[in-house]
């Protein structure tokens, strides 16, 4: 399998389009020079719902999907313990897994990145990591991940 059935709807044209839609300067925010940023937009971390737990990642990357492998491999290296197992992890790491992006200012960055996130039962949410998304230019525009990667701990 190349991709599992989640990941194959998932469009990241369509996450990188709404993000860019948004409407420029709606929340007031200034750069970090301080200059007021009318192009800031917005983070949209609950764009698309993908996997209902990390277990469920974990089992998808494990039967071939590249993009499951990918999000769980790279949040996987964040991990402190190596002897974890998937009552571990399920104990550990309860919640819905999101695809969606960061904030971004298009002066500055050109494009969001790309987040996946883990929303609790209790709402609590932790970035489990984060990609640049890049295009080829040229007639077939194809969108793909960057391999080098932005990963964040997560709350432990």
């Amino acid at each position: 399998m190349d991709h599992c059935d989640l990941c194959q709807n998932f469009d990241i044209r369509e996450l990188l389009l709404q993000s860019a839609a948004q409407r420029p300067g709606a929340t007031g925010n200034t750069s970090r020079t301080y200059d007021d940023t009318d192009d800031y937009r917005q983070p949209i971390p609950h764009f698309y719902t993908h996997q209902r737990s990390i277990v469920a990642l974990k089992r998808s990357a494990e039967q071939g999907c590249k993009l499951c492998d990918l999000f769980w491999h790279t949040w996987v290296k964040t991990l402190n313990k190596t002897d974890f197992t998937e009552e571990w992890l399920d104990r550990t790491f309860q919640g819905q897994i999101y695809i969606g992006c960061s904030s971004w200012t298009t002066s500055i960055q050109g494009y969001p990145y790309v987040t996946i996130t883990q929303q609790s039962s209790t709402g609590a949410s932790r970035t489990l990591c984060s990609f640049e998304a890049f295009a080829d230019r040229g007639p077939n525009i194809r969108l793909s991940l960057s391999y080098c990667v932005h990963s964040i701990t997560s709350d432990r």
